[in-house]
């Protein structure tokens, strides 16, 4: 899957992140604990590594850091609860980059990536790129903030 992923746009995608040289860097958003071990995998890393190795952009696995347990936000119904959920969500760990292309599986609300976003800009990174694999669209969230 994520090959296919991958695979479709990489290329467009990474034009202008090429001419970016070493400051670009694919930064996923870390799976929670619980999650992670329930997976056995981050999806989000497998995505970054292939682009990585598609694009040449290097992958900081550890820029991004969850600090502690939240919810699912497939369990909440509403971007204000989804927005809370992940407050204080995540920290900085090593090496942001400059430009940080952040990536994430599925964007439904945003609240995650505007979460860590914030934490990334609050750690140095100059410009931060939301770069996600799918976009739901659910009734009950579209719009309410």
């Amino acid at each position: 899957m994520a090959e296919l992923i991958a695979a479709e746009g990489s290329q467009e995608l990474f034009l202008d992140v090429s001419r970016a040289g070493s400051c670009a860097g694919l930064v996923p958003i870390p799976s929670q604990p619980q999650r992670l071990k329930e997976r056995g995998f981050n999806p989000v890393i497998e995505i970054g590594a292939e682009l990585a190795a598609r694009t040449g952009v290097p992958l900081h696995r550890r820029a991004l850091l969850a600090t502690g347990i939240v919810r699912p936000q497939s369990e909440l119904n509403s971007a204000k609860s989804r927005s809370e959920n992940v407050r204080g969500a995540f920290r900085a760990g090593a090496c942001v980059p400059p430009i940080a292309l952040l990536l994430d599986d599925v964007l439904t609300t945003g609240a995650t990536l505007r979460e860590a976003a914030s934490t990334l800009k609050a750690a140095g990174a100059e410009r931060v790129v939301a770069v996600c694999a799918a976009r739901a669209v659910t009734a009950d969230l579209r719009g309410e903030r």
